[in-house]
């Protein structure tokens, strides 16, 4: 998405000086800019925060309703530009004009950063979409002190190239780490880095012989264990949960061969994610059938993400194939919700769950090892297993996760100078 694309809006004159009793905070998140802190005073509107400086021309071709009190029901319809595999613009290809209508009614906050309600308890929050022309995001670096980059991207790589306004952080998830941003950013202008997991920021401090970076902090999703815990007499069944949306990057034939391997041994694999590709959705389709696994392979498609605990409180498994997970939070989840993990040794997964025993694997062969290895174990066993898993993850769950974005930002707030 090109931020440069909507330029019918000039920098905005500043508004009166707010009060600064907390800092103002901006931040953008991928197909979204989200103001999440905006300055305490401000005009309170959403929308981007800029006043628009002009009245809109008054509509001359709206019908209104009779007179008489407001009542509830009767149909909203927008027309959405796409050409759309589904609804869903988290997950679903569609035009930018779509998106944006779709976005502001999907939720968007909740969809780009998991700790938005913890900011809200002591910021206020608006937010504003994207594409978004570059002055408006100076607009933004103007009038708060710390503006906030959800992905390392263009927007956030052409933002970096403005004057400097106010402190610059930058949270880096992992698909960024394979392409060519870095060397579009000026560094020189960003505060902090936050890394979506340890292993992550391992990465990126390796990177500094060649990228003079700013300081790296871990600052992953975390899972949330306050909503999730083990079912009162969970079972441990030979349901495998796959839980993510369906793309190369789960490395799904994968599981399919390794449920080849047991397939005599009664286990059943359960796909719970939509599909960003239809010719991958085709092909691992056309696997399960040529390999006669159309009774132990199901497809539930995309679930509401309330929904998912409720999901994994019936398998006995969570398994993750994946060539890389940047922090593996569906495997978090299915640990939180008593699923023994069965892990696929990609880089940085032995860091993350090697306190949980003898679970990695490469091959079907490794896998069908793993396997029989849980079968053996008594019920109390695994019971005592899934408890010692929980507690490994509660060492990086998100109320973890939230404090240490709390001294991120604390940490830049002593920088700020309330005098001007």
């Amino acid at each position: 998405m090109d931020p440069g694309e909507r330029v019918n809006k000039a920098v905005a004159p500043p508004p009166a000086s707010p009060s600064r009793g907390r800092a103002a905070l901006a931040a953008v998140a991928g197909a979204l800019a989200v103001v999440m802190l905006a300055a305490c005073g401000s005009s309170g509107s959403s929308g981007s925060g800029a006043p628009s400086g002009t009245e809109p021309a008054a509509r001359t071709d709206v019908t209104l309703a009779a007179d008489g009190p407001p009542t509830t029901g009767g149909d909203l319809i927008y027309g959405l530009e796409a050409e759309s595999d589904g609804y869903d613009p988290t997950r679903d290809r569609w035009a930018i004009s779509g998106t944006q209508i779709g976005l502001a009614i999907y939720d968007p906050l909740k969809a780009f950063t998991p700790f938005l309600e913890h900011i809200g308890k002591s910021h206020e929050v608006t937010w504003i979409d994207i594409p978004v022309a570059l002055d408006e995001l100076r607009w933004q670096h103007i009038h708060n002190d710390v503006v906030w980059y959800e992905f390392t991207d263009e927007v956030f790589a052409r933002a970096t190239q403005m004057p400097k306004e106010c402190k610059i952080v930058n949270r880096l998830h992992s698909y960024e780490l394979f392409t060519d941003i870095f060397n579009k950013v000026n560094w020189d202008n960003a505060d902090i880095l936050c890394a979506s997991s340890d292993y992550v920021k391992d990465l990126l401090e390796a990177k500094r012989r060649d990228i003079d970076f700013p300081p790296i902090v871990a600052l992953a999703n975390g899972p949330n264990l306050n909503s999730m815990t083990i079912p009162d007499g969970k079972v441990y069944n030979k349901k495998i949960a796959v839980v993510g949306r369906i793309n190369y990057k789960k490395n799904l034939p994968l599981a399919i061969y390794c449920l080849d391997a047991v397939r005599d041994l009664g286990y059943e694999m359960h796909f719970i994610g939509g599909s960003q590709d239809r010719r991958f959705d085709f092909y691992l389709k056309h696997l399960v059938t040529t390999l006669g696994l159309q009774g132990q392979a199901f497809f539930h498609g995309e679930i509401p993400y309330r929904d998912v605990p409720e999901a994994l409180s019936d398998m006995g498994y969570i398994l993750s194939s994946s060539l890389f997970e940047s922090f593996g939070q569906s495997i978090m989840e299915g640990i939180a919700m008593g699923c023994l993990p069965i892990i696929h040794d990609f880089p940085g997964s032995k860091g993350r769950f090697s306190e949980m025993g003898d679970i990695f694997f490469l091959t079907p062969n490794e896998f069908v090892r793993v396997m029989d290895t849980h079968d053996k174990l008594s019920l109390d066993e695994k019971n005592q297993r899934a408890l010692h898993n929980r507690e490994v993850i509660a060492k990086c769950d998100l109320n973890t996760q939230n404090k240490i974005l709390d001294k991120v930002l604390a940490d830049l707030e002593e920088d700020l100078d309330y005098s001007k």
